[in-house]
């Protein structure tokens, strides 16, 4: 042992078998020598450290443009790809609506119709789809780890169930002791989908999308994108030109109004004000419409 410890700077004592760190430092460097050496380590250390987190944060940038030039084209692009589909019947032949001089059901309609239903499939319904899984993933990050541990360590489950007794109050939501195992597995599971949603990678990188809503309603921005897909696009599919579109749309924005008021997806007072007015403005415009 004295032969292994010979060539270090730890002394043994016999005796008490105790370890006692030597003041002289090792490799006969001096102690100024050591100072540049950790100095130098250090700047390199916080250079290595400014730079992940300028990565992180230009990362961040990057999801968020992608996402927000996302949801500003997708309303006028999805119109543009569903209105392919509506034609028009001009005497005994079928025309596109947004152009009479072109024709459906030719040969060249028939070569662009992949394309069309392939940006059908891609983008109109792939991007709400891709909003709801990035969400959701975010989400549930980790949740099933934690309910699992929480099913096997009682400690930890009785601190979950107390942070989020806690997160509750701040919260002011109610709080309802849990009785049966499931209760409690049931709490500790929305508390923890919660605090996944205010992380700040979440919040910082997709926190746009959901941070005017209630954590509870942190899907409605995709119930917006179906609206606006439905009123824009769906709607000019159905009898053109008649009563029964206008019936539709009626119908659509009749059924938002409700939505948005039963549920009340908004932090903002003056935000669910706004949108109860634009939803009984639509409504009202259509029935005008109707009447005329």
């Amino acid at each position: 042992l004295e032969q292994r410890l010979h060539n270090t700077n730890i002394s043994l004592n016999p005796t008490h078998y105790v370890l006692r760190k030597s003041t002289q430092p090792p490799d006969g460097k001096s102690h100024a020598d050591i100072a540049e050496i950790v100095s130098h380590n250090v700047k390199i250390w916080r250079g290595r450290i400014l730079e992940r987190m300028n990565h992180i944060r230009y990362e961040n940038k990057l999801w968020k443009l992608l996402f927000w030039m996302l949801l500003l084209s997708y309303p006028s692009i999805s119109v543009r790809v569903v209105s392919f589909f509506n034609c028009k019947e001009i005497g005994h032949e079928f025309y596109l609506a947004k152009d009479l001089s072109l024709h459906c059901f030719d040969e060249a309609w028939a070569i662009y119709t992949p394309i069309a239903i392939l940006a059908l499939v891609l983008y109109v319904a792939g991007v709400p789809f891709l909003f709801f899984y990035v969400l959701y993933k975010a989400r549930a990050g980790n949740v099933k780890w934690n309910m699992d541990v929480s099913m096997k360590n009682e400690k930890r489950k009785n601190h979950f169930l107390k942070e989020a007794e806690i997160d509750a109050k701040i919260s002011m939501k109610f709080w309802a002791t849990p009785i049966t195992r499931e209760d409690e597995l049931k709490a500790i599971k929305a508390f923890l989908e919660r605090r996944n949603l205010r992380d700040h990678i979440n919040y910082n990188r997709i926190g746009f999308i959901y941070y005017a809503y209630h954590e509870d309603a942190w899907f409605y921005e995709i119930v917006e994108l179906m609206r606006k897909l439905i009123l824009n696009g769906f709607a000019v599919l159905i009898s053109p030109g008649t009563t029964s579109q206008i019936v539709f749309g009626l119908f659509v924005c009749f059924s938002f109004m409700l939505l948005v008021m039963v549920v009340q997806p908004y932090t903002a007072s003056t935000d669910h004000l706004l949108a109860v007015f634009c939803h009984v403005q639509l409504f009202l415009t259509l029935f005008c419409a109707l009447m005329l």
